[in-house]
């Protein structure tokens, strides 16, 4: 009988996601999204607000990676996204990582 490996903790794959991202690796986005997003970036989307529906779409993504299962499903999440929200998403993430001790992601584990 096949064994089913059991879905890793949402934690585990967060901390690993950020492992990747700490050394320049970004698989939960497509590297055309990433450009796209830096390039369109507003000066700082701090300094403008986010858009409450775009806000409101960032944060039911964000629950919805949470649920994830793999990588996979997580990118489907990210990649259907709209335009603008997935841009905003990346850019929230790279201000993150470089917020992120390098010490902190083992600590996650």
């Amino acid at each position: 009988m096949a064994q089913i490996s059991p879905r890793p903790p949402p934690a585990a794959m967060f901390a690993s996601l950020v492992n990747m991202g700490l050394r320049g690796q970004h698989p939960l986005f497509a590297p055309d999204d990433i450009a796209d997003a830096m390039r369109d970036a507003p000066e700082t989307d701090a300094s403008r607000g986010l858009e409450r529906a775009a806000a409101d779409a960032m944060g039911r993504a964000g629950r919805r990676l949470m649920r994830s299962r793999s990588l996979a499903e997580a990118r489907t999440v990210v990649s259907a996204l709209p335009p603008p929200v997935r841009h905003a998403v990346i850019r929230a993430w790279f201000r993150f990582l470089a917020h992120v001790p390098r010490s902190a992601p083992e600590k996650l584990n």
